[in-house]
C-alpha cells in the first residue's frame, strides 16, 4: 500500500469524501467468515501479550543494567579514590625518602670534611713530631759531642794539674 502525505497539512483542501476513504481500514482486506476474525483477533491479543512481556522483560533488563552501571560506576569511583590515596601515598614516601637520602648524602660530606680535616691534622702532628725527633736528635748529637768535648776538657784539665 502506497503513503502519502496528509495535503490538509500543507494548506490544500480536497474532498471530504476522499479523505474518510483514505481514513477508513481497508474493508476488503477484513475477513468475512467471523471464526477467521475470532482467530485474528485471538492472534493480534497473542501478539499484543507477547509484545507487552517483550517490553516489560526490556524494562526489566534495562533496570538491570541501570543497576549493574550503577554498581560499576561506583566500583570505578572507589577504584579512582584508591587510586590516588595510594599515588599520593607513594609520592609522600618518594619525598620524605629523597629528603632521607639528601640528608645523608649532606651528612656523609661532612663526615668527608671531617675526615680530612682530620687526616691534615694527623699529617701536620706527623711532620712536628718528625721535626721535633729530628732536633731531639741533633740535640743529643750536639750534646754527645758536647759531653765528649767536656770529658776531653776534664781529661786536659787533669793532665794539666799533674803536670
Amino acid at each position: 500500500m502506497h503513503r502519502q502525505l496528509d495535503p490538509r497539512l500543507f494548506g490544500e483542501t480536497t474532498d471530504a469524501k476522499e479523505n474518510t476513504q483514505e481514513l477508513l481500514p481497508n474493508l476488503e482486506r477484513l475477513p468475512q467468515d467471523p471464526s477467521q476474525l475470532r482467530a485474528q483477533l485471538k492472534k493480534k491479543d497473542n501478539l499484543e501479550m507477547k509484545m507487552e512481556a517483550f517490553i516489560s522483560k526490556m524494562n526489566e533488563a534495562q533496570r538491570v543494567m541501570n543497576m549493574e552501571l550503577t554498581k560499576l560506576e561506583k566500583r570505578f569511583e572507589r577504584l579512582e579514590q584508591h587510586y590516588k590515596s595510594s599515588y599520593e601515598s607513594m609520592q609522600a614516601r618518594l619525598q620524605k625518602t629523597d629528603m632521607r637520602m639528601t640528608e645523608r648524602s649532606m651528612m656523609e660530606n661532612k663526615i668527608q670534611a671531617l675526615m680530612e680535616r682530620q687526616n691534615t691534622m694527623m699529617q701536620s702532628f706527623e711532620n712536628k713530631l718528625q721535626a721535633v725527633k729530628k732536633s731531639l736528635e741533633d740535640k743529643e748529637i750536639e750534646n754527645l759531642k758536647l759531653q765528649s768535648a767536656l770529658k776531653e776538657a776534664r781529661e786536659d784539665m787533669r793532665r794539666m794539674k799533674l803536670r
